[in-house]
C-alpha cells in the first residue's frame, strides 16, 4: 500500500530517532516500501544572512548533514530496507511538501509535540504538511 514512505526528522531531537522513524520502518517492513529520510537546513543564501558566511558554506553545511544523516540512518533502520537520505534547504513545510512530490510518496511520517497555545496561532510545521500534503499524513505523537 506506501511504496514511498518520507520521513522527515530532526537531527537533534530524540523522539524523531525513537519514535517516528521506528513507525516508519515498520509500515515499510509492512508495506515492502522504501524510506525517504529528510532534514531540513534553514536557507543561507538570503544577502542578509549570506554575507556573515564564507562562500561555499551552505555546501559544506549540506555535506556534513548528509554525512550524519546517513551515519544516524545506518544505525536506525534495518539493512533489508531501501533507503534514501536527503538533505533541503529552506523552510521546513514547504520543503517536505516539494519533497513529498519529487519522491512520489504516499505517506509522509511526521512527528509532532503536543500543542501549546501559541502553535494553534501559528501553526507547527506538522500542520501545515497536513493541511497540503497531496498524500496521506501519519502524524506521530508523544
Amino acid at each position: 500500500m506506501y511504496k514511498h514512505i518520507l520521513v522527515p526528522v530532526d537531527l537533534d531531537s530524540s523522539y524523531d530517532w525513537e519514535h517516528t522513524l521506528p513507525m516508519a520502518i515498520g509500515l515499510a517492513q509492512a508495506h515492502g516500501g522504501k524510506l525517504h529520510i529528510m532534514t531540513v537546513v534553514p536557507e543561507f543564501g538570503m544577502s542578509i544572512v549570506g554575507q556573515f558566511f564564507p562562500g561555499g558554506f551552505e555546501k559544506d553545511v549540506a555535506t556534513k548533514i548528509l554525512a550524519t544523516l546517513k551515519d544516524r540512518t545506518k544505525e536506525a533502520v534495518p539493512e533489508d530496507l531501501s533507503v534514501q537520505n536527503i538533505v533541503s534547504e529552506g523552510s521546513v513545510y514547504e520543503s517536505i511538501i516539494r519533497m513529498s512530490k519529487q519522491t512520489t510518496a504516499d505517506l509522509i511520517v511526521i512527528g509532532a509535540h503536543r500543542p501549546e497555545l501559541r502553535d494553534y496561532l501559528l501553526g507547527p510545521n506538522a500542520a501545515r504538511v497536513v493541511r497540503h500534503a497531496d498524500c496521506s499524513v501519519l502524524v506521530v505523537r508523544d
